[in-house]
């Protein structure tokens, strides 16, 4: 939505305004400092991303998505899209090479 930068900003200890094909790895905090979750955002378009969280606490980060959602009054959307998608993590030095293989 039009907000979505703005909104994820507010949301996320890392900077989330990076170029279209980026992926951010990033935490998310309360308004007290203290953790809620860890993600990647994957910024699809100027105002469209994709977050991949770990599914245990999906409900909960959901729930609290858009309850700063209705406070901040953002226009964004934000949907569960767990049961359309699944995430494989491939992490460490050698990543990129087998990757590009």
């Amino acid at each position: 939505g039009e907000d979505a930068v703005e909104y994820l900003q507010f949301l996320c200890s890392a900077n989330v305004d990076e170029p279209i094909g980026t992926t951010v790895y990033t935490g998310m905090q309360h308004q007290k400092g203290g953790y809620v979750t860890d993600c990647t955002l994957s910024r699809l378009g100027e105002k469209k991303f994709f977050m991949v969280a770990p599914t245990i606490q999906q409900e909960r980060v959901l729930v609290w998505m858009k309850k700063w959602q209705a406070i901040l009054k953002s226009r964004v959307h934000v949907q569960d899209v767990t049961g359309a998608y699944t995430a494989l993590d491939l992490i460490g030095p050698s990543s990129r090479y087998l990757m590009g293989t």
